[in-house]
């Protein structure tokens, strides 16, 4: 699942009479993928008709097929707009709710704060998939598993998660809540790790080693802080199931109108020293954590800006040559 490197020039040998063939068995038709090793370069692709002359520099993006390259741009501004209006919608739902608190009931407001987070992941998910759509030059020769298919499935995985979450705390289900962190550790990381190389393969084939630079960093970074972030959750649950109330001292549920109560103890135990040093442990670091979170979100969010920038700049190039005339031939 390694990135995909530009190669400058098509690796070309000479027959008897002077004709150039392709002589790399790395040289695909962008249009379908078929492999053009052993064709004359004046030639069409045999598959689909395609000038060979048009998948010399197929691995650079502006030379990529501009159908596939308009997907990708489609889900980059998906992407995008996603996190704006996500953030955005989360101020604008905690004043709103804070308003619809005082006209209607709890429930609603209950309901109304999932359903737009249900939206917003099955529309990340779409993003996601377009970005990662398969790129026709390699249809034919894509491996089993490639980083394009582990993003795809750690995604629908990762964005199941939450949802059981949500649902494991309305119906007082801890063992639902178990699973989603151990999910959420193994599906947080892939998809960050992922994405990030995903993203740079992109960027080498622009190219720019600028941008496939800095998004070696912030993947890095990134991937490492979803990592202690996950295992800290895991490490918060494990020291909540010990220092709050449990079975014989009273269980703590949500009831219909989302407040509070003890079914059969009222009160509270106090906190031993042990759990409160790691709630002031997880105080710190979780601060700390935040920072930084903040600092390569602003990162990533500045590089996606540059993607979209270059998808765009590719495929108007691409576009550009696939409506221009065709190579004349020798005759």
């Amino acid at each position: 699942m390694s990135a995909i490197e530009p190669t400058p020039l098509t690796p070309l040998e000479y027959t008897k009479d002077d004709m150039a063939i392709v002589s790399s068995h790395e040289v695909f038709c962008v249009q379908c993928g078929y492999i053009l090793h052993g064709l004359p370069t004046s030639g069409r692709c045999p598959e689909c008709g395609t000038y060979i002359r048009e998948s010399f520099h197929s691995n650079l993006l502006e030379f990529a097929n501009p159908d596939w390259l308009r997907k990708v741009k489609l889900g980059a501004d998906m992407l995008y707009y996603y996190i704006v209006f996500g953030l955005l919608g989360v101020i604008l739902l905690a004043i709103l709710a804070g308003i619809l608190s005082l006209f209607v009931s709890r429930i609603f407001i209950t309901f109304f704060s999932v359903l737009l987070p249900i939206a917003g992941a099955a529309f990340n998910v779409a993003a996601v998939f377009l970005i990662t759509t398969q790129e026709p030059r390699i249809s034919l020769n894509e491996g089993e598993v490639t980083w394009r298919k582990v993003i795809r499935w750690a995604t629908i995985v990762g964005t199941i998660v939450p949802i059981n979450n949500i649902f494991a705390q309305q119906i007082g289900k801890p063992e639902l809540l178990w699973i989603g962190s151990i999910l959420g550790l193994i599906t947080g990381p892939l998809i960050t790790w992922g994405e990030f190389s995903y993203a740079r393969s992109f960027a080498l084939r622009i190219p720019d080693v600028n941008l496939a630079r800095s998004t070696q960093i912030v993947k890095w970074g990134l991937s490492i802080l979803v990592i202690l972030t996950s295992l800290g959750g895991i490490v918060g649950m494990a020291v909540a199931a010990k220092t709050l109330p449990g079975s014989g001292q009273g269980t703590f549920t949500l009831n219909p109108t989302m407040a509070p109560s003890s079914t059969t103890n009222p009160a509270l135990p106090a906190a031993s020293p042990f759990s409160a040093a790691w709630i002031g442990i997880a105080v710190i670091t979780g601060c700390a954590g935040g920072v930084v979170y903040l600092v390569f979100g602003i990162w990533a969010y500045i590089l996606l800006r540059r993607y979209r920038s270059a998808f765009r700049l590719a495929l108007a190039k691409s576009s550009a040559r696939v409506s221009a005339p065709p190579p004349l031939l020798p005759e």
